[in-house]
């Protein structure tokens, strides 16, 4: 996997900060906002695990079949495009740049399947730890802080309520014209939490480590300054 930048992101001590947290919660906001303002790559793992489940979709894998969708998983190419700030990437798959697609209905219905597959976590995992070796990132999702970056000195866990996360992803949905209701959102978001949080392989869990911040009622601004006032903290220890 590589990153098509033309500018490297590397410090000399690297800084890692994994913020994990269920659908909606602000995870991409909140972590596309902090790593502008510290000048670092900013990854987001969820759209790595949308873009295989609309290439399994595309492909006509069956999603339910594991061995079958992990093997096609293998064989994928992914990277990333990147803007000379790291901030706003874009997907590819296999050469493939899938990123309108990948807020798609049937894709949005299936990625917590997809990411519930064993094998499928373990090459995702590996390849997301390859993208933050010795580099300073920001790097959101549901098991960076447990699994995927666990000696980050850095971990946030964002919670919202339900009922603001469907919200949330109702207004969002709504401007890509996307035809559901902030009900229909709301019984997703809740089995796509039972399915990301009782699965056995890097489940939605707090790390024990983490800072838990509830962003029901916190802007974006206010919750970035949470974090970097938690960094600043960790630095002085």
């Amino acid at each position: 996997m590589t990153y098509k930048t033309t500018k490297s992101s590397a410090k000399s001590i690297p800084i890692q900060i994994a913020i994990d947290g269920p659908a909606a919660s602000g995870k991409t906001v909140v972590g596309q906002a902090l790593s502008k303002i510290i000048g670092c790559l900013f990854v987001d793992t969820g759209i790595m695990y949308r873009g295989i489940t609309y290439s399994a979709i595309e492909n006509k894998i069956p999603i339910n079949n594991q061995s079958t969708l992990s093997k096609f998983v293998e064989k994928l190419k992914i990277d990333f495009l990147t803007d000379q700030k790291n901030q706003e990437s874009q997907l590819l798959i296999n050469e493939i740049n899938v990123t309108k697609f990948l807020k798609r209905q049937d894709v949005e219905y299936n990625v917590s399947l997809v990411s519930n597959c064993k094998k499928v976590r373990k090459t995702m995992v590996a390849k997301q730890k390859q993208i933050a070796k010795n580099k300073s990132i920001v790097m959101v999702g549901r098991d960076i802080g447990t699994v995927v970056l666990p000696e980050a000195k850095i971990k946030i866990f964002l919670t919202a309520s339900l009922e603001v996360r469907a919200a949330r992803k109702f207004h969002e949905l709504k401007t890509s014209k996307i035809c559901t209701t902030e009900n229909d959102i709301l019984l997703d978001l809740k089995r796509r939490d039972t399915i990301d949080s009782t699965r056995q392989n890097s489940p939605l869990i707090i790390a024990n480590d983490a800072k838990i911040i509830e962003t029901d009622s916190s802007s974006i601004s206010n919750t970035v300054n949470k974090i970097i006032n938690i960094a600043k903290q960790n630095m002085n220890n």
